[in-house]
């Protein structure tokens, strides 16, 4: 789990780094229908949300449901990280 969370993280930092973009969402895990394991089944997704500051907030998931569910609520919750990360962006 851990390695998974650094690799989200790492994808954040990355986006933030060749960008000029203040803000960098990142989604990995398993839609499904297949691609699950017994440690990582089908709808175990992380999400992530960071700035330019070097904040980020990352969210393990536990989906069930259809693939097309699963990657709905990953976006979902990927954009409520973003929130949690700086809601002055949203409300004033």
């Amino acid at each position: 789990r851990r390695q998974r969370q650094m690799c989200i993280r790492d994808r954040v930092k990355g986006t933030l780094s060749t960008t000029n973009a203040d803000f960098a969402l990142a989604i990995s895990g398993i839609a499904g229908p297949g691609g699950g394991t017994a440690s990582k089944p089908v709808g175990t997704v992380y999400v992530a949300a960071g700035d330019r500051n070097g904040n980020i907030e990352v969210e393990r998931l536990l989906l069930k449901g259809e693939r097309n569910y699963v990657r709905e609520q990953s976006v979902l919750s990927a954009y409520l990280c973003l929130l949690r990360l700086k809601s002055e962006i949203f409300f004033v």
